[in-house]
């Protein structure tokens, strides 16, 4: 009977004894690639006794995209590299492959050994990878899924993958099991990135802009922009739905550059209007966004496409966002603000960055989130949230804007409380491009 595949050390020449008696190796790391681990999941499957199981496991390196946008591609090789050489020293003789970029497999021939295993990588990557200045620890997701005969060695690798991005969803260091609601999910995601994906390009996506007023002189100022799905004049899908989405699915990249080219068109028009009166524009930026190297060159097309002036525009962030990487997260903010472009922290109260992360981060402005605004008038313990983030921001030398405002009492008391500037439904809700215009002409004042 043939031997099963061995997979050894990344120089050796690994031979696949089974029937397509083809093998090959990462060029990279020298582990077995995607089609040898098939392979040899495959011939395992086969030979198992009936009611005996083997796992699969699938380890996916935690936002190695922003690692690697950090360190740059060789260092990120590098890394790929020493990871690779860990596992394989957990692995031991099981067979461990480099299936994708950042994503790694491990056939288990006892399944029983998949809790220990997992422990193990965590244990394995305790100690911090070294790349040049940067001392980096590096966490997986990671997936199982478990097979007996007959089963299909591809769709077991798959199930793994469902469950190591299930692991993901978790936060750092997840570990998941598959399970069919795995699969539906998964089917149902793709489902909803598909539908999004022919919304962007059937143009049913558009842009809101609600107008930020200036405390001062009560004039409109800006706005901010907001994306919104629609059919018809009808929404399709909550913002918070559909850009989850579009965040999964990494289309929040295409349709964010579409915001800003929207977006900064619309700014130019209303400063035509406004005449000198300054207007400025608000877009919020994803982690993903703030992730991607062509973001800064991107606005600063966007804006000499437009004519837009940087110190006319705004990126909000969530807190959320600034604790996702800091490094990448501070880079991009920093280069942002070199060019003029101000930075605010959206919802800021709710999330759950330090002072010491506003402290360290290149923010200008502070938007008080509704919830606390809401409360005015109603909750004591709100107010005092308002009035001190307010105190906050202005002891930092920070402007302060006031979200969700619908009532007179609100507008009157963060006004009273030196808050530059507000937005809600008392003053204006979000408004297509033109009734904007509409507005900026018609002057009022609040």
């Amino acid at each position: 009977m043939d031997q099963p595949l061995t997979i050894r050390g990344r120089d050796e020449v690994v031979d696949l004894r089974h029937d397509d008696d083809t093998s090959s190796t990462d060029a990279l790391t020298g582990l077995a690639d995607r089609a040898t681990i098939v392979a040899e999941i495959g011939y395992r499957l086969h030979a198992l006794p009936r009611a005996h199981r083997i796992a699969v496991l699938v380890l996916d390196i935690d936002d190695f995209l922003s690692v690697s946008y950090t360190v740059g591609p060789v260092e990120s090789d590098a890394l790929l590299v020493e990871l690779a050489d860990r596992l394989r020293r957990v692995a031991g003789d099981r067979p461990l492959a480099r299936i994708d970029g950042d994503v790694f497999a491990l056939a288990v021939p006892t399944p029983t050994d998949i809790d220990r295993l997992v422990r193990d990588v965590r244990s394995a990557l305790d100690r911090p990878f070294t790349v040049r200045d940067h001392r980096l620890y590096l966490t997986v997701a990671s997936g199982a899924a478990y097979g007996t005969s007959g089963d299909d060695p591809a769709t077991l690798l798959a199930e793994a993958g469902t469950a190591s991005i299930a692991a993901a969803k978790q936060g750092r260091g997840g570990w998941a099991v598959f399970q069919p609601a795995l699969r539906r999910a998964a089917i149902a995601r793709l489902d909803a990135e598909q539908e999004l994906n022919r919304a962007f390009r059937d143009e049913d996506l558009t842009v809101r802009f609600q107008p930020k007023i200036d405390l001062t002189s009560g004039e409109i100022c800006g706005a901010e922009a907001l994306l919104r799905w629609e059919k018809d004049g009808r929404a399709v899908q909550a913002p918070p739905a559909f850009i989850n989405v579009a965040e999964g699915s990494g289309l929040i990249v295409p349709i964010g550059l579409w915001v800003m080219r929207v977006a900064f068109g619309a700014l130019a028009e209303w400063q035509e209007v406004a005449g000198d009166r300054p207007m400025h524009i608000s877009i919020n930026l994803s982690g993903h966004q703030l992730a991607q190297p062509s973001l800064v060159d991107d606005l600063w097309a966007a804006m000499l496409m437009t004519g837009v002036d940087p110190a006319q525009v705004q990126v909000e962030i969530t807190e959320t966002v600034l604790l996702h990487d800091l490094d990448t997260t501070t880079a991009s903010l920093s280069r942002l603000r070199a060019m003029g472009v101000r930075v605010a922290v959206d919802d800021f109260g709710t999330g759950y960055a330090s002072l010491n992360y506003l402290r360290r981060f290149p923010v200008d402005i502070l938007k008080i989130d509704k919830e606390f605004v809401s409360g005015i008038g109603h909750r004591q313990q709100d107010e005092v949230i308002v009035e001190a983030v307010i105190r906050l921001a202005h002891d930092l030398g920070l402007q302060v804007v006031a979200e969700g405002v619908e009532s007179q009492e609100q507008l009157d008391r963060v006004r009273e409380l030196g808050c530059q500037q507000a937005q809600g439904y008392l003053l204006a809700p979000a408004l297509d491009g033109s009734r904007m215009l509409e507005l900026l002409g018609e002057r009022p004042t609040w």
